[in-house]
């Protein structure tokens, strides 16, 4: 819980850094683009409007130096005819660009390719150089996205210190939890086990009583609290699979279903199974067996007498299908969303026996297995719980 709270937290904290500095990032770029685009427009319209035929500006070559080379070609007689003489461009070039801009559908534009700006208008074409200035502008370019980079992965890294940090008070109460949970079951189970013995002797010495057959089943009943209890917080300390072997699973389920299917003839109905035969997996027997008992039971528990459940067992590649599917009441999607969580029971048919702890442990059990589990409620399908596990 703690590493997803803490995963959760340096989401949305990046979410949100994210969002704002990519807003930013667009807006400069596009403040850039929106530059360059006005710098070359402004030197195309000073080009068309001082390059005209007969203009003086042309008769002879300016003085000084400009890093932006511009000229003029105006159509004259079907013949295109260059207004800057003095300027010195190869035929084949200037043809090449004077077909490459009657070509455009656009009257003005500029060529990323070439660095040159042109405009169309009144039988002339106007080219501007703007090589220099389109490297400065994508230089700049790269140089902020570079920036949006490195800030991107500073806040990456502040986001996890502050989590930690954020963190470490509600991980230190999670701690405190877990040790009490674990420490006072392990106190409370000696003593039940005296109690569930003395009460055995009574019974056999005494005879049976209802009062003691009675406090034998709470008694019972709390001890298998406390189990699941101590499984939980076993589990939340990252417990690991250590006594893992080959599983005939379509054996073990097999086996189950005829064990539950006395309780389920008992309380007026019919368990059918759909089982392919010969699926392994790698895992612990006692803990899949526990995983399977949950479902079966959870689905004769929640099932309305004359009614049918349904064990399917199916393998895809490298993978196993289990379901247990039961025509109980539906369950909203809001709901379903909160079968798994601990001490969780429906306000309606599942508030009978237990303690909401059973789907949590059938959901850690299908998790230390590397596998999945999921629930599915419909008015057609009814109430289906799904597991996905590897097979071996």
């Amino acid at each position: 819980m703690i590493h997803k709270l803490k995963r959760k937290f340096i989401l949305i904290n990046m979410s949100i850094i994210f969002a704002v500095l990519s807003l930013m990032l667009i807006l400069v770029l596009s403040s850039s683009d929106f530059r360059f685009k006005k710098s070359y427009e402004t030197a195309l319209l000073s080009e068309m409007n001082l390059a005209k035929p007969g203009s003086r500006r042309f008769s002879r070559e300016p003085q000084g130096s400009s890093d932006k080379v511009s000229f003029t070609v105006h159509l004259e007689q079907n013949s295109w005819k260059l207004l800057t003489p003095w300027l010195d461009i190869d035929e084949d070039d200037l043809h090449e660009l004077i077909e490459r801009a009657n070509m455009e559908t656009n009257d003005m534009g500029f060529w990323q390719d070439e660095g040159i700006a042109y405009q169309k208008r009144d039988n002339r074409i106007a080219y501007v150089n703007m090589e220099s200035e389109y490297e400065r502008h994508m230089s700049n370019k790269t140089t902020w996205i570079v920036v949006y980079v490195a800030v991107l992965v500073i806040f990456a890294f502040i986001s996890v210190f502050l989590a930690q940090w954020a963190i470490r008070p509600v991980k230190k109460a999670w701690q405190n939890q877990k040790s009490f949970i674990s420490d006072a079951s392990h106190e409370l189970k000696t003593p039940l086990t005296v109690i569930l013995a003395n009460l055995e002797i009574a019974m056999q010495n005494g005879g049976e009583s209802k009062w003691l057959g009675v406090a034998k089943a709470e008694a019972e009943h709390m001890k298998k609290l406390i189990d699941n209890l101590l499984f939980l917080a076993r589990s939340d300390e990252n417990m690991h699979l250590s006594n893992t072997k080959r599983i005939h699973f379509s054996q073990l389920l097999q086996e189950l279903t005829l064990a539950f299917d006395a309780i389920a003839f008992e309380n007026n109905l019919i368990l059918e199974e759909h089982i392919e035969n010969d699926i392994y997996v790698q895992g612990d027997t006692d803990l899949l067996r526990q995983l399977i008992s949950i479902l079966l039971e959870n689905a004769i528990k929640y099932t309305p007498k004359n009614n049918r459940i349904c064990v399917r067992l199916s393998g895809k590649q490298d993978t196993l299908k289990l379901s247990v599917q039961n025509r109980g009441s539906v369950i909203s999607q809001e709901k379903l969303e909160r079968l798994f969580e601990r001490f969780y029971r429906l306000d309606e048919a599942r508030t009978k026996g237990g303690y909401g702890l059973g789907l949590s442990i059938a959901q850690k059990i299908t998790l230390l297995h590397g596998g999945t589990i999921k629930a599915s409620s419909s008015e057609t399908e009814g109430t289906i719980f799904t597991v996905i596990l590897n097979k071996a």
